[in-house]
C-alpha cells in the first residue's frame, strides 16, 4: 500500500490507536476483529468515542456475526478474508483504489460545476 502512496501506521491495540489519533487523522482505520490485544469491536467503538469520523473497516477470517454491533460501533466496512492475508491485502487495496477514484470523480464534477457557474453571463444569473 505504501508503494501506492498510502501512508500506513500500525497500531496493535486500542491505546496505540488512540495515541496515533492524537498525532494524526488517518484516511482509513483497518481493525482486526479477532485481535489478540482486544476485541476489534471494542477497539472500533473506542475509535468512534475519540471522535474519529473517517472510515473504519473491520476484517476477520469469518463472515460478520453481529449486524447490531456493526451499527453500534460505527464500522463502515466488514471484510471477510478467510484467514488468507494476501486476500485481505488485495481487498483493502481494491477498496481503497475504488474510494480514491470515487473521490477524484466527485472532485472533478465539483470543479466542473464551479467553472461552469463562473462562465455564466451576468444576465443569465438569477437576481435576488
Amino acid at each position: 500500500m505504501e508503494e501506492a502512496g498510502i501512508i500506513v501506521k500500525r497500531a496493535i491495540d486500542g491505546l496505540a490507536i488512540a495515541s496515533t489519533l492524537n498525532c494524526t487523522v488517518p484516511d482509513l482505520i483497518l481493525i482486526n476483529e479477532d485481535s489478540p490485544y482486544g476485541s476489534g469491536w471494542l477497539i472500533t467503538y473506542k475509535v468512534r468515542l475519540a471522535r474519529y469520523n473517517g472510515p473504519v473497516w473491520l476484517y476477520g477470517p469469518r463472515p460478520p456475526r453481529y449486524q447490531i454491533s456493526r451499527n453500534f460501533c460505527g464500522v463502515d466496512v466488514i471484510i471477510e478474508y478467510g484467514g488468507v492475508l494476501s486476500r485481505l491485502l488485495s481487498d483493502v487495496e481494491k477498496r481503497t483504489r475504488q474510494q480514491l477514484d470515487e473521490a477524484e470523480d466527485l472532485s472533478a464534477t465539483m470543479d466542473t460545476d464551479c467553472v461552469e457557474s463562473r462562465n455564466v453571463p451576468r444576465s443569465a444569473k438569477p437576481s435576488f
